[in-house]
């Protein structure tokens, strides 16, 4: 019983993508999801599997049959390996592949239980027993009316590139004094690009820095201390789901003509997510810590201590501080306070849980758990530190989204607040329930004071007709009115394409911003590399007209 983004007549989570993520996003494997869905009837109005009537948890209609598995015999079957995940939280339908998937990894990862499990058949029949019939649809209010703020949409397409695959969007300050560039990760066209709003519209606005074959995140630091910013690229290398070590980072040197040099700092080894940089031992360099996402059998969270003494032949020395695969993001913050900087890491697969890593020095990190989610499928997208109460320490924001092992809409997908009360773990809030949710971020929309949130969903129209019907959410807002309540506002519908997000004053009119990167997947019409929306102030109320 396995495992954001993955297709599979015959696999489970294992065969996840990282969004983001996660992330996370390199959806390239139409033709495997395409024959599943093939062999499932479905319409776009109704996919298969769900029903508007039907409501989870409810008592199923199918008895408990004789001979089937006990509780107990369950956790012990997928317990083995991660959490036993919840019936309800598939329909019945689901059962008797995940449950097969099970014994498939129980052979490849070569595990033996004693005494043996109980049969496919008696494990099937204990979830099936339990599941519901058909997956609820989502039923989501939005506020009434038009957002208080004002939003312009537009699109900022690269030249001759109509068909992307952006895995990650970042606002950096590059190449202009004051205003930011945007960073794009574009993995079909295997580049890095640097967006710049302040240029005229033509060739110039988007600038490529580096030819990469599977950009997944950029961060901007000046790794050599020279003065001159430089832009690390986490490269998931081959963007299919597998156990390959193409994996790399990869350090672009800035010189002082505005141009970078890729150099090499980690390779062989699995898909690489996301890259992070910070002393982490003190010793007045900048180290780096790694999300090594990988497959079913590499992948890890790794410490990239560096030991250079000449900056022609960078010296970083790995060290492996966390063995699971499925990493997507390591955020750095001090969440104690004791000046040394520690790290988040969000891992999915079948883990599905958010871990704390405080620095202990000398390359040491105690493992604190902040939040479990209890599902191996739950499909987990992405998190953003901020602090979402304004008390002073860093709260996580976090989506699960990451519908690919299953190409039906999930009810569970949505956003979450994970508050730090200063205890682990910390104390879970769902904000809302979301399809597709794939990266969210805290920011003040309405400068009011306090944290909002942003989001936007990914579920591609090839597999998700859906969504046109349904009139599904594809960027949202939530405003935050009193503390630790939030309005839902729907910023647009239908065009679900967007795998990442960031927000931030992209025009330099001091309001925040939301642009989101696009992923084309085989849908009929192209799409911009990145949609905007950008935010124009509060509505102004119409004038009352006198009526003498």
């Amino acid at each position: 019983m396995a495992n954001s983004n993955d297709a599979r007549p015959a696999t489970t989570r294992a065969w996840r993508l990282p969004v983001a993520a996660a992330m996370l996003v390199l959806l390239v494997l139409a033709g495997a999801l395409a024959a599943r869905l093939a062999s499932r009837p479905r319409s776009a109005r109704q996919p298969a599997g769900q029903t508007k009537t039907a409501k989870r948890g409810a008592a199923p209609t199918l008895a408990a049959a004789s001979g089937e598995a006990s509780k107990a015999e369950v956790d012990r079957f997928c317990g083995d390996c991660h959490a036993s995940p919840p019936p309800e939280s598939l329909p019945r339908s689901e059962w008797r592949q995940r449950v097969l998937n099970g014994h498939i990894f129980l052979k490849e990862y070569k595990r033996t239980l004693s005494p043996p499990p109980a049969s496919t058949e008696q494990l099937v029949r204990y979830y099936e027993a339990r599941s519901p019939a058909e997956t609820p649809l989502l039923k989501v209010t939005n506020a009434p009316g038009p957002p208080p703020i004002r939003f312009a949409k537009s699109g900022y397409p690269a030249p001759n590139q109509r068909f992307p695959r952006v895995t990650n969007v970042n606002l950096v300050q590059l190449f202009h004094p004051t205003r930011p560039d945007l960073l794009v990760c574009d993995a079909r066209y295997h580049q890095v690009v640097a967006m710049r709003p302040y240029m005229p519209p033509g060739k110039n606005r988007a600038r490529v820095l580096a030819k990469i074959p599977g950009p997944a995140h950029t961060v901007v630091a000046d790794l050599n201390k020279d003065g001159i910013k430089d832009v690390l690229v986490a490269d998931l290398g081959d963007v299919y789901p597998s156990d390959h070590q193409q994996g790399r980072v990869i350090w672009l040197k800035g010189r002082a003509g505005g141009t970078f040099t890729p150099v090499t700092l980690l390779k062989n080894v699995g898909r690489v997510t996301d890259v992070e940089a910070a002393d982490f031992d003190g010793d007045g360099d900048l180290d780096l810590m790694v999300a090594i996402f990988g497959w079913r059998h590499l992948g890890s969270v790794t410490y990239l201590e560096n030991r250079t003494t000449n900056w022609s032949r960078p010296v970083f020395v790995p060290h492996v501080i966390d063995d699971r695969h499925g990493a997507i993001h390591v955020p750095v913050t001090d969440l104690n306070g004791d000046g040394r900087p520690d790290f988040i890491a969000l891992f999915a697969q079948e883990y599905e849980t958010i871990n704390a890593f405080l620095n202990e020095g000398n390359g040491r990190f105690r493992k604190e758990t902040i939040h479990d989610a209890k599902d191996p499928s739950f499909g987990s997208s992405g998190i953003q530190l901020a602090d979402m109460d304004g008390d002073g320490d860093q709260d996580v924001l976090y989506t699960n989204g990451d519908v690919f092992d299953f190409a039906f809409l999930r009810p569970d997908n949505g956003i979450q607040w994970l508050e730090n009360k200063g205890t682990f773990p910390y104390t879970y809030h769902l904000l809302t329930r979301f399809y597709g949710a794939h990266r969210a971020q805290a920011i003040d929309m309405d400068g009011d004071g306090d944290k909002d949130v942003v989001a936007v969903a990914f579920l591609p129209e090839p597999f998700f007709p859906q969504r046109v019907d349904l009139g599904l959410d594809a960027a949202i807002w939530l405003e935050q009115t009193t503390p630790g309540k939030f309005v839902r506002r729907s910023l647009d519908t239908v065009s679900c394409d967007h795998p990442t997000c960031i927000a931030g004053d992209l025009n330099g009119d001091g309001r925040p911003d939301l642009i989101a990167g696009n992923f084309w997947f085989g849908a009929p019409d192209p799409l911009d590399t990145v949609t905007v929306w950008i935010n124009q102030g509060p509505r102004v109320k119409p004038a009352k007209v006198s009526r003498r």
